[in-house]
């Protein structure tokens, strides 16, 4: 194009092409381009007024995180080690992404940092030292993170649950807010999962 920086209402009139080139495309090699790019822009329907971004995501036009997180869930291939993994806005980002890394048992401990080669005396929970520590019998299996959630699920006014592992608790904590009966309690519930992970992130 001579002008670099022109609009495309300023080429495309009435539905043809009035600019002109500085080389021939078809001679350059660029014919294909230039037939793909009519294309799309034979599509395009120019209105009076300022240019607008707008998102296919969402009917109403709006880009959301939301709308393109639920865009890359639906394409991506599911897992079938892992469960839906539910981000709640309410919950600080770092408490969303350290249940995302124990999920997947990544989260710091001993077993993490032997399996990366460091040299470890003995790789035992420090709480109980009844088993190896991972993500597991850190946040469920352990009696002290048992015994934590069960005086949280008390002040919530949750009966007590059994989980062997992080999965059985995710699972739980996504389907229990469902309940058309207990919406008044979601909220206590989401405050005791962020009460759970939260120190024990640290």
């Amino acid at each position: 194009m001579v002008r670099k920086r022109c609009k495309v209402a300023d080429i495309i009139i009435d539905g043809c092409f009035v600019g002109h080139w500085n080389s021939c495309p078809v001679e350059s090699g660029l014919y294909e381009d230039l037939d793909n790019l009519m294309n799309e822009l034979s599509t395009v329907n120019l209105a009076s007024g300022r240019d607008q971004w707008k998102s296919k995501l969402d009917v109403d036009g709006r880009y959301t995180v939301g709308a393109l997180r639920r865009l890359i869930d639906k394409k991506s291939v599911p897992s079938q080690m892992l469960p839906p993994m539910l981000w709640h806005k309410d919950a600080p980002i770092k408490v969303n992404f350290f249940i995302w890394r124990a999920l997947q048992n990544k989260i710091p401990s001993m077993m993490a940092l032997r399996s990366r080669g460091v040299e470890l005396d003995s790789t035992c929970c420090g709480a109980c030292f009844a088993s190896d520590e991972c993500a597991n019998p850190i946040l469920v299996t352990c009696p002290y993170a048992s015994a934590i959630r069960d005086k949280l699920f008390d002040w919530c006014g949750i009966k007590h649950q059994t989980f062997h592992n992080v999965r059985d608790l995710i699972c739980f904590a996504t389907s229990w807010g469902r309940c058309s009966k207990k919406k008044k309690k979601k909220k206590a519930h989401d405050d005791m999962l962020r009460a759970y992970m939260e120190p024990l992130e640290i």
